[in-house]
C-alpha cells in the first residue's frame, strides 16, 4: 500500500473491470444479478472521479479480497454460459 506504483497499477486495472461492467447490456446485468454490478461500477466511478479522497485501505482490501471472489463469480457465470444454462 505504500508503493506509489503498485497502488497505480492496482486503481488502473480495478477501474478498467469497473469500466468492462459499465459496459455490459443492463439486459444482461438484470439477469445475472447475483454479481454486484453497480458496486463495481461504483468502485470504478469514485477511483476515477475522486482519485484523491480514495482510501487506500478499502482499495486494498477490494484487490486482495472482493475481486477474487468477484472472479469466481464471473468465471462460474461464464462456465454456466458455456454450458447453455440461461442463467
Amino acid at each position: 500500500m505504500q508503493d506509489e506504483l503498485v497502488q497505480s497499477a492496482v486503481s488502473q486495472e480495478l477501474t478498467v473491470v469497473g469500466e468492462a461492467a459499465a459496459r455490459l447490456p443492463r439486459s444482461f446485468t438484470e439477469r445475472h444479478p447475483e454479481i454486484e454490478w453497480a458496486d463495481t461500477v461504483a468502485f470504478r466511478n469514485i477511483a476515477v472521479h475522486e482519485y484523491f479522497a480514495v482510501d487506500w485501505k478499502i482499495v486494498w482490501v477490494t484487490a486482495t479480497k472482493d475481486v477474487p471472489l468477484l472472479r469466481e463469480e464471473i468465471k462460474a457465470l461464464l462456465d454456466r454460459l458455456e454450458e447453455g444454462s440461461p442463467s
